[in-house]
């Protein structure tokens, strides 16, 4: 079985974390989305600007709804 590419580790961080807006705990949502809590918090430690990006545009699409405006992402 080939190792997930970074990409692909960078991208489960990411489900984790939208688990945890969810209500999750960091473990629940580790295990919902198949990935150890130690990767996980690995992957956030060496990626720091794709969670920033992620943070941001959810930012944004929050403003954009509290003003009502159409939001394209």
């Amino acid at each position: 079985m080939k190792a997930p590419t970074k990409a692909s580790r960078i991208n489960n961080a990411l489900q984790v974390i939208q688990q945890m807006n969810n209500g999750m705990t960091v473990v629940e949502a580790c295990r919902a989305v198949g990935m150890s809590h130690s990767l996980f918090y690995y992957v956030l430690e060496n990626n720091p600007e794709a969670v920033a990006e992620v943070q941001d545009k959810a930012k944004n699409i929050s403003m954009a709804n509290g003003r009502g405006l159409a939001v394209f992402v």
